[in-house]
């Protein structure tokens, strides 16, 4: 089974690095599980479209716009990121 949570020491530098790590995995980490097909013998993230042509893995998209809006620090951020990424997914 592919993994996404985090933990205060894997999620990197944020005001509260147990608070950041607690948004990851109660908003983004089961968006990205549920779209990961996990029955694959090397589950991958899932791909998705970042415009002009370009794709990302989508844990490297949510990682990159978490960091950048800042995410870690506001739930309704990330609640606000989680469902752009389930809309991305879908």
């Amino acid at each position: 089974m592919k993994i996404y949570t985090a933990n205060a020491d894997s999620i990197g530098e944020w005001t509260d690095t147990e608070i950041a790590a607690d948004l990851w995995n109660s908003y983004i980490a089961p968006v990205l599980l549920a779209h990961t097909d996990n029955e694959a013998d090397e589950p991958e993230s899932p791909v998705l479209s970042i415009g002009n042509g370009m794709a990302k893995h989508a844990d490297e998209w949510a990682w990159d716009e978490f960091c950048s809006r800042g995410a870690g620090d506001d739930e309704n951020i990330c609640m606000d990121l989680a469902d752009e990424l389930e809309t991305k997914l879908s």
